[in-house]
């Protein structure tokens, strides 16, 4: 059967659940999951908007292994046209598409905002937020793992939910 699915993209800030909300939207009888395209061209794609690459990770050899490890995306050809087409694109074999991506991603690239999508936003409180992030994350960074500098090299003057807020007045006009 050819279905006009019903889009859905979900919108939120690092360590807001929401990878845990997609992965129960998963369940969903006859959808689509996408999960995190404009992250994908934001963190590894060519279009990299600062120098996140040259932050050192100690990865601890006995607790994870990256052998098999690959990323979701092609990094060199997630562009920010080729995320947009492929969430415009007509997905006519399912009735839901449900996309998830961090606000971050889109900082300064609203434009790429896909049409025909009904958009939803995860809000955690900050404090959870960033004390989760700060658990994680920090310490995987090498040589320092004070959280301001950790801060400052990741975030880059994003702010998380400032850009929530850009999308959410952006798809409003």
């Amino acid at each position: 059967d050819s279905y006009v699915p019903k889009k859905i993209y979900v919108w939120a800030a690092n360590r807001s659940l929401a990878t845990v909300f997609l992965k129960c939207l998963g369940n969903v009888p006859d959808s689509r999951i996408i999960n995190g395209l404009f992250t994908s061209c934001f963190l590894y794609g060519p279009e990299i908007p600062f120098k996140l690459r040259e932050l050192t990770i100690k990865l601890p050899k006995d607790t994870i292994d990256l052998s098999e490890f690959t990323l979701a995306y092609d990094g060199a050809t997630s562009t920010y046209s080729w995320a947009k087409a492929q969430l415009e694109s007509d997905y006519p074999e399912k009735k839901y598409v449900i996309c998830k991506d961090l606000s971050f991603a889109l900082h300064g690239r609203l434009e790429y905002i896909p049409k025909g999508f009904q958009h939803t936003f995860l809000i955690r409180h900050p404090f959870k937020m960033f004390s989760s992030w700060k658990r994680t994350f920090a310490p995987l960074y090498l040589p320092e793992t004070n959280i301001k500098t950790i801060k400052d090299i990741y975030f880059n003057g994003y702010y998380e939910y400032k850009e929530l807020f850009d999308i959410f007045t952006y798809i409003q006009d």
